[in-house]
């Protein structure tokens, strides 16, 4: 899903689409959105841990403390 969102956002003309003969260069493509997707969906995953999961295991949000820890 964040591959096609990318793909379709395609800010700055990062990403084109490469002629169907070229194998090497649609592979390549393909390689560079997935590592793009994986840092993207890695940032999501961390943030929601910094900022909801180690609030709850140091007792901060029984306590009404709005304190998060935002890595971004």
């Amino acid at each position: 899903y964040i591959c096609e969102k990318l793909l379709e956002i395609n800010e700055n003309k990062t990403f084109e689409n490469p002629p169907p003969q070229d194998k090497g260069a649609k592979d390549k493509q393909d390689e560079d959105l997935f590592q793009t997707a994986r840092l993207i969906n890695s940032g999501f995953f961390m943030q929601t841990i910094l900022a909801d999961y180690l609030a709850a295991i140091l007792g901060l949000a029984r306590e009404g403390n709005s304190w998060s820890l935002d890595p971004l």
